[in-house]
């Protein structure tokens, strides 16, 4: 008889831009609303993908949360890793159109 995995406490979270990584690290939960509304991805969640256009990303850690508000990002979860690409220009996008990456990137931690 096959025994079920034990579930798993934390998340793996990386948030990136296409010039750098802005946040990585461990967390019990990521927070944030999309067009259907807002949403928890919690340890153990089934996969996703999803755009958040505007809202709060927020991770919740050991340490405190800390808050992330891209123009869009694209949030994906497979195995308790949640990756985070924000700041993603469009490929429908001319190159000499594009102009540079959003500047309405914060960083808040609530501690």
């Amino acid at each position: 008889m096959n025994n079920p995995s034990p579930l798993a406490d934390e998340l793996t979270v990386r948030i990136e831009t296409p010039e750098s990584v802005v946040w990585e690290g461990h967390a019990s939960a990521v927070s944030s609303k999309n067009s259907a509304g807002v949403f928890d991805i919690l340890p153990d969640h089934t996969n996703l993908i999803t755009l958040v256009e505007g809202a709060p990303i927020t991770i919740v850690t050991s340490v405190g949360d800390k808050s992330f508000t891209f123009a869009k990002a694209v949030i994906s979860v497979r195995e308790n890793i949640v990756s985070v690409y924000a700041d993603i220009v469009s490929g429908n996008s001319s190159p000499e159109l594009s102009g540079t990456p959003s500047e309405t990137a914060s960083n808040t931690a609530n501690t």
